[in-house]
């Protein structure tokens, strides 16, 4: 007797979502990324074969959108990409097996293939290789590995973008070369893009060297150093309240009051004795203070800070941010430019920015072989460079045309050397940050 179910319709059935999939990665994934899963479990769960031009018609996006939705999921450990003959297979992983049995819980299918000694474990152990899954063996080295992932992903949530190029890599960088621990790292993107709208390796990259010259190596000494900064704050407070002010100070006023305490140099104390003065007046400001301390800086110095033409260090650095701004601006809309007329090169960007984060992974877990197998990562990078600047010029780019053109390629336009020293092009930088600060003045 033969028993068969009735499949002529695959929209009257259902398809099985696994919990784990929903609690641990549905509610962060970005909505369209769900909408490509589901389909294609969909698919798999009726043993359809769909093509990635046709899920996008489907789904109603582009290409790009579903071949972006399965690198990521792929990075999540959600699916397994095999390269066939013919076409390539997506095999979803059970996320049940992976929990209770470790990554080593391929399915099924692949263990009856292992069973019959088809060769099926060298392919298995290229596919680990691959995708930079460890063997339950390797027990640290795969929760070391789950730590590094997830201070991408934390990272990631901070700055509000996919790391993107080589950007892993050089934060994996900075855990060799500077002593940093990832929860160091991810501390310092939240300050920069906090404090600074920054989140550049660049910019970040030199706050965690810093901090790491100032023995700043964990979140516990971090944060004591950052309450020290928070004094500024505080001052502000206590000459508000001097004033008899219930509100929060200006930008502006924030500024005049940054004069008197790092450019003046004077203790809150006697910015408190200024303040005293404003007792007789019938409508105290902060003005009136400002007059005060000028006053009195000029008798003991002369010339106050900002005064004859003159300009503050701190001055000439505000504008080394703010060209450094517009260049990374310049680069991000050319970057945008490029994505729509070429969106080949955004594919490519995305897998430059997979290997490097596996190749970042492999130089600083251990195991035979793997400067061996980060050498081969590296020269796949290296291709896919080569590639991308290919076609840049074949459709009339150049080369380094996504690259951010800062305007110092000595400093970056920070202004310091990566030896500490002050740049060269900073007596230049501070001819122009007059005529700057006047104009933002105005």
């Amino acid at each position: 007797m033969r028993f068969e179910k009735d499949r002529r319709n695959g929209y009257l059935f259902d398809t099985e979502v696994e919990n784990i999939f929903i609690s641990e990665h549905m509610v962060t994934a970005p909505g369209e990324y769900v909408k490509v899963y589901l389909y294609a479990l969909m698919c798999a769960e009726a043993g359809q074969s769909v093509s990635a031009e046709r899920l996008a018609k489907l789904l109603m996006t582009d290409r790009l959108q579903v071949e972006r939705a399965f690198l990521y999921w792929q990075e999540r450990g959600v699916l397994r990409r095999i390269e066939g003959l013919n076409e390539e297979k997506i095999e979803f992983i059970s996320l049940r097996e992976k929990l209770f049995f470790g990554d080593n819980s391929a399915g099924s299918a692949r263990q009856q293939e292992k069973q019959q000694g088809n060769g099926m474990q060298k392919e298995t152990d290229n596919i680990f290789a691959a995708t930079g899954m460890e063997k339950s063996s390797e027990r640290n080295a795969a929760l070391y590995d789950q730590k590094l992932a997830d201070m991408c992903r934390a990272v990631e949530n901070v700055i509000g973008r996919p790391l993107g190029g080589k950007e892993p890599l050089q934060i994996y960088s900075w855990i060799d070369d500077f002593g940093a621990t990832p929860e160091t790292i991810v501390t310092a993107y939240s300050y920069c893009k906090k404090m600074y709208k920054k989140d550049s390796c660049a910019y970040v990259g030199k706050v965690v060297k810093d901090w790491a010259l100032k023995g700043l190596d964990d979140v516990l000494k971090i944060d004591e150093y950052l309450e020290e900064i928070e004094r500024n704050r505080f001052l502000y407070k206590r000459v508000f309240k001097a004033l008899g002010f219930l509100r929060n100070p200006t930008e502006e006023e924030k500024k005049i009051m940054n004069r008197w305490f790092s450019e003046m140099e004077f203790t809150i104390d006697k910015v408190l004795e200024a303040c005293s003065k404003t007792s007789g007046i019938s409508n105290p400001n902060l003005n009136y203070v400002n007059k005060i301390l000028t006053d009195w800086y000029q008798e003991k110095h002369g010339a106050a800070p900002g005064e004859d033409g003159r300009i503050t260090v701190g001055a000439v650095f505000q504008y080394y941010d703010y060209t450094r701004s517009e260049a990374e601006e310049a680069a991000r809309k050319r970057k945008e430019e490029i994505y729509r007329k070429l969106p080949e090169i955004k594919i490519l960007d995305e897998k430059i920015r997979k290997t490097s984060m596996e190749t970042g992974r492999l130089m600083i877990a251990g195991g035979d072989g793997r400067r061996e197998e980060a050498a081969r990562m590296k020269r796949e990078v290296d291709k896919m460079l080569a590639d991308k600047a290919a076609i840049l010029a074949e459709n009339s780019y150049p080369i380094d045309y996504l690259e951010i053109k800062y305007r110092c390629g000595l400093c970056g336009d920070t202004g310091i050397t990566e030896s500490g020293e002050r740049c060269s092009c900073f007596e230049q930088m501070m001819e122009e940050a007059k005529t700057w600060q006047n104009s933002v003045k105005r």
